[in-house]
Formats: C-alpha cells, sequence, structure tokens
C-alpha cells in the first residue's frame, strides 16, 4: 500500500513546500496538498474540516517552524494519527537573533515578541515531530540540539525546475559588467552583506578604464530596504559604476537572465535558493565563506569564494571575473553542470525512502 504524504502549503511567496513536494511526485507516493490561506483563526476551522473529511494520512509535512505551523501541528496530533515532518532552510536560532536585533532597533515590540513566540513555537514542535528536512549538513547540526532524541534527519538542498534562457551581454559586449544579487532585506545582516559588495565595485573601479562599466541590480525588499537606498544615495559612486535597486519582484528570472555574475553575501544562510537559481542559469557566482557556502560549492570550479570580511579578497575575485571571459566560462559551465546534477527524479527517490522510515 501507498504511504500517503499531505503537505501543508502555509503563507509564502516562494513556495518553499514545492522542493520536497515535487521532486516526490515523481515517486509512487500518494502525495495530496493543503494551501493555507487567511488569518490563523481561519486557518483553524478551515484547518480542522479539511482534516475530519480526509484524515488518513501516514505523514504530515509542515514548512518552517512559526506559531502559524504551530496551529497546524496541534491539529493534525488532535485530528490524525500521522506521523510529522518539518522542513528548515534555515537555523531558527540565527534567523530569531538577527530578526529580533533588527526589529528591536526599530522600537516595534509587537514584532519582537512574535518572534520570540515564534521561536518558542518552533522550538516545542522541533521537540516532538518524527522527522527533519534540512538544506544542509550545516544546518543540521545547528537544529539537532533542539530536536528530540528520536528524531530522524535528512538533507535535501533546494531544488527548482525552469526553462531557462541566459541573456548575457549582447555581441560579447565587454565595456560592461552585470552583476546582480537576489536577497531578501528584512534581515540585517543580508542587508550589510549588499553594502560591501558596493563597497568592494568602488574599489574595483578604480582599477578599470573609465570605458568598462560595471552595473549592480539588487533585487530584494524587507524592512532594511529603505535604509539601503538612503546609504547608497549618499555614497559616492564613481560615474562608471551603476547601482540599481528593484526591491522586492515576485519575478526574478529577467535579472538572472542579464546577469553576467551573481554576487552573494551572508553569514545567516544555510542554502538558500537564490544560489540554486542562479546555478539553473549557469552563473558564474562569487560569495563568502560563510558557515555552508564552501560545503556546497567548490572555489575555482562552480564558484569564486572570498574570506568573509575581507574586501581586498572580494574586490580581487572581482577583477579576475572582469579581466578573464575564460574564467567566466569555466565557472559558468560548472555552475550549471552543479544544477544537472541534482535531477528532480534522484531527489525524489531519496526523500521517499526517508518519509517511509518515518511513516
Amino acid at each position: 500500500m501507498s504511504t500517503s504524504v499531505l503537505f501543508i502549503a502555509s503563507l509564502d511567496s516562494r513556495e518553499r513546500y514545492r522542493f520536497v513536494m515535487e521532486p516526490m511526485l515523481t515517486t509512487s507516493m500518494d502525495i495530496d496538498c493543503y494551501k493555507d490561506s487567511g488569518n490563523i483563526l481561519v486557518s483553524m476551522f478551515t484547518g480542522v474540516a479539511f482534516l475530519l473529511k480526509r484524515r488518513r494520512f501516514d505523514v504530515v509535512v509542515l514548512t518552517g517552524g512559526d506559531i502559524r505551523n504551530l496551529v497546524w501541528f496541534s491539529l493534525v496530533r488532535l485530528i490524525t494519527n500521522a506521523r510529522i515532518i518539518i522542513r528548515f532552510g534555515g537555523d531558527p536560532s540565527s534567523v530569531r537573533r538577527s530578526m529580533q536585533a533588527s526589529v528591536k532597533a526599530s522600537g516595534n515590540r509587537l514584532l519582537y515578541y512574535r518572534g520570540a513566540l515564534g521561536f518558542w513555537a518552533t522550538c516545542f514542535m522541533l521537540k516532538r515531530v518524527e522527522g527533519v528536512i534540512a538544506v544542509s549538513r550545516h544546518l543540521v547540526e545547528n537544529i539537532r540540539p533542539l530536536a528530540g532524541g528520536m528524531t530522524r534527519f535528512c538533507v535535501s538542498p533546494p531544488i527548482v525546475q525552469c526553462n531557462v534562457v541566459k541573456g548575457g551581454q549582447p555581441d560579447n559586449d565587454v565595456s560592461q559588467f552585470r552583476l546582480c544579487t537576489v536577497t531578501n532585506l528584512n534581515y540585517r545582516e543580508k542587508a550589510e552583506g549588499v553594502i560591501f559588495t558596493i563597497k568592494a565595485l568602488i574599489e574595483c573601479c578604480q582599477n578599470l578604464e573609465r570605458s568598462r562599466n560595471i552595473i549592480f541590480e539588487v533585487v530584494g525588499g524587507g524592512r532594511h530596504l529603505d535604509s539601503l537606498t538612503r546609504e547608497i544615495e549618499n555614497t559616492s559612486v564613481p560615474e562608471n559604476l551603476t547601482i540599481l535597486i528593484h526591491g522586492f519582484q515576485k519575478d526574478v528570472a529577467e535579472f538572472y537572465a542579464r546577469a553576467d555574475v551573481f554576487s552573494y553575501n551572508s553569514t545567516l544562510d544555510s542554502y538558500p535558493l537564490v544560489l540554486v537559481e542562479a546555478t539553473a542559469y549557469g552563473l558564474p557566482i562569487v560569495l563568502n565563506d560563510w558557515g555552508p557556502f564552501s560545503e556546497l560549492y567548490e572555489n575555482e570550479v562552480s564558484a569564486l569564494i572570498y574570506e568573509t570580511g575581507n574586501i581586498g579578497s572580494l574586490v580581487g575575485a572581482l577583477l579576475r571575473l572582469m579581466d578573464d571571459p575564460a574564467l567566466v566560462k569555466v565557472l559558468g559551465e560548472g555552475s550549471r553542470q552543479q544544477y544537472q546534477r541534482n535531477t528532480i527524479e534522484a531527489r525524489g527517490v531519496e526523500l521517499a525512502s526517508f518519509v517511509r522510515k518515518i511513516a
């Protein structure tokens, strides 16, 4: 008899539940999905009705912690006999510290306490769920102390399916170098990463001919967007450096498609979805050696990895990419090959095996 799995798709603009559900749809498992919507009270009533109607599930998969998923956790435990798995894309402890520091600085005490309550809810569930799916080994080691002694773990990086059309510079135009980053500016660490990259680009401009133009596109919204924009406006930028701030964009394909290189700087992430998307477009990646990044990417093969906090190290990496088209091509091919190795069918087999052990 096929194992039946229910995915609870909580409110999430990037629909992260798909990174587990879509691979498993390629297997023989019986997969269903309930898309949560509305406020938390609506979720309670509609959730009860749905679970009473369809109570025979072997496993229920939640995405992330927080209060909303604690409601779902409680409903599943009360109404069904299903085992529960939570999928995590980030370290709840680090994210909590970052969010609370940002919110505390803004003086919004309601959001501060909401974050604290959300972390408590996450810890409560982690002690009681049967399984955790995490995006990297690094994240597993960070979550393990919060989990129950019998909890099983599975590592499953984000996986996306997309048909890409790479743009790049027309007619091998070497007069422009287009750099792109896609990030979540709700987090101070990521906003600081953008500023760090801009400072490095300003230094790069001092080493380039005036005829060479650098375009840096920043895609992402959040509570630090306005302060980031103000800081950039107050920064003296060379004539041959253009910084474009696009804010939050639901569809980011065009930014990947026209970029020459993807840049990412963070001291918070476990395995950002944006890195997976960049590899799908075959973009050379330049990123800092934070946490799991060097676990996920091989330096000089699929990325250029520079020392975190060392602006000279980033300047050197960027200048190499600007001056060496052959290196850009090698890294782009390595990036694309890394994406192609992670087939959705193989991932589905791995996840199905893990879920069956939980069931």
